[in-house]
């Protein structure tokens, strides 16, 4: 399976389309709702995008459009509970508490998945994920 593994930019790609698709959503959140609480339901709606759409089609609309997939490193499906638990550790290693510094850790993430042979980030690591195309 590694020889099918997915291109970092394919993973960037992906993560974009998916952000475009529901983003506009927690902006419209955190407009009307200022402060803490606006916040807080924006990130429910991203973690919940991806957790539903990963449990309910596998992947997200942004994988399926670039024909990415995600399974255990054995090559078997991914478990309910790590289909959830991956984007709250994605979410997590982004906004908490590095919030102002996105870009910096985008950066540090994606140079990582470069460095790992697998193409592994945290959130894969944590919930024994690999990401492949085909």
């Amino acid at each position: 399976m590694l020889d099918r593994l997915g291109p970092v930019w394919c993973r960037v790609i992906a993560r974009w389309i998916d952000i475009v698709a529901v983003g506009w959503l927690a902006v419209v959140l955190i407009e009307l709702l200022d402060g803490t609480v606006g916040a807080v339901l924006a990130a429910v709606v991203l973690v919940a995008y991806e957790a539903l759409t990963s449990l309910r089609w596998g992947r997200t609309p942004g994988k399926a459009l670039l024909g990415i997939n995600m399974t255990r490193l054995d090559g078997t499906p991914l478990g309910s509970g790590a289909r959830v638990a991956r984007p709250l550790v994605l979410f997590a290693s982004f906004a908490v508490p590095w919030a102002y510094w996105i870009p910096v850790w985008m950066l540090v993430l994606v140079s990582w998945m470069t460095v790992d042979r697998r193409g592994r980030i945290l959130h894969d690591h944590v919930v024994g994920s690999v990401v492949w195309r085909g």
